[in-house]
């Protein structure tokens, strides 16, 4: 089976009612998730790509297996609803070039760096864009930190730091030290570049604050990526989000006259201030996108106690579908691990409502 990432949650989720808490400890036994797990996870499910024959059968397994728990509907008498989506393939060039006003280099597309973009125009490129060291790219009022201040990043790429400064640091009370806050997710030095109005990011990959090789940011190369149907919504989006690799940063701080070490010191400091590294970049990617309407699987218990309270758990279902064969011909990306085991999670035990009071119970019927 192949464990691959896919950013986007499409959710089988339980809403339950509030009731009152429970004292009583229970851990999940292998039987109760195995047969959830090797179900999705099998070929029979396609790798369960939206908008694919699999997702038609993950879908209605869901349906059928919370039905068979007794849960009620989550969306009026539907247990599905819609989720209007766009699927965007991202084909990047092989190569991005990188200059200073001394030297060019170029870099090689998944070797050295990857690429893609939720723009859906046909071609997408950047030339001569200046390139922006702005730390980790985080405005965090609440830890007075502000990695834009005194800079304006429009139209400009903007290299990042992977995970956030609390990192190393053992301070919980700094950005929680080794907890990653969101502050250190991708997700959000995007959400951050574009209110700063950046063209592109690179972030660079370190395998240990990252919390995964590079070959996790590999599996995005020139891959089908999904995102939420915004059309009719004037919403900026960035010509690329990506990353580079920290021999490939290296390198360009050198061109910059710039050391890593020296910058990750200076950049986990509250008065860091962003450096142009005049260097400027230049690529570009093609694209193809398709629209189209994938499905939640929601299902939920009515409390005895607290009806319209509510606590809400969820997995996503989906995973990359059919791709490349791999060195044995399997062309079908499986997602036991992600996340065929957070959905057979949420099928491994039911709320089990009484007279006055509700017990949360696995399916052997013993209580949790």
């Amino acid at each position: 089976m192949n464990f691959k990432s896919l950013a986007f949650l499409a959710i089988p989720a339980l809403l339950f009612a509030c009731t009152e808490p429970k004292k009583e400890a229970y851990q999940f036994q292998v039987s109760d998730l195995e047969p959830h797990i090797i179900t999705l996870a099998s070929d029979k499910f396609e790798g369960r790509m939206p908008f694919s024959e699999g997702e038609t059968k993950t879908i209605n397994y869901l349906e059928s297996e919370f039905k068979t728990m007794g849960l009620e509907p989550g969306n009026g008498d539907s247990y599905f609803q819609d989720v209007p989506l766009v699927s965007i393939n991202s084909t990047a060039a092989s190569e991005m070039t990188i200059k200073s006003a001394k030297e060019s280099i170029t870099i090689e597309g998944l070797k050295d760096y990857v690429i893609w973009t939720q723009r859906t125009d046909s071609t997408v490129s950047f030339e001569d864009a200046e390139i922006v060291f702005a730390g980790f790219g985080i405005v965090a009022p609440e830890y007075g930190w502000d990695d834009y201040k005194n800079i304006d990043v429009k139209g400009k790429i903007v290299m990042l730091l992977v995970n956030d400064p609390g990192f190393g640091t053992e301070d919980e009370a700094f950005f929680k030290g080794n907890t990653m806050t969101y502050y250190g997710r991708w997700t959000y030095k995007y959400e951050e570049a574009i209110r700063q109005g950046a063209i592109g990011v690179l972030i660079v990959h370190n395998t240990i604050p990252a919390g995964y090789g590079f070959n996790v940011v590999q599996n995005r190369w020139n891959a089908k990526q999904l995102y939420l149907d915004d059309r009719g919504r004037d919403n900026y989006k960035l010509a690329f989000e990506g990353w580079v690799t920290l021999p490939t940063a290296n390198k360009m701080f050198e061109m910059a006259g710039m050391n890593e070490r020296e910058m990750l010191s200076k950049a986990r400091k509250a008065d860091f201030q962003a450096i142009a590294m005049d260097l400027k970049a230049s690529s570009s990617l093609t694209v193809t996108s398709k629209y189209d309407v994938s499905k939640n699987v929601i299902a939920k218990v009515t409390g005895s106690t607290k009806p319209d309270e509510f606590i809400i758990y969820s997995a996503h279902w989906d995973h990359l579908g059919i791709g490349k064969p791999d060195e044995t011909g399997d062309s079908i990306y499986n997602g036991a691990l992600d996340n065929a085991t957070g959905s057979g999670g949420l099928g491994s035990w039911r709320l089990e409502v009484g007279s006055g009071k509700s017990e949360f119970r696995n399916l052997r019927g013993e209580k949790i």
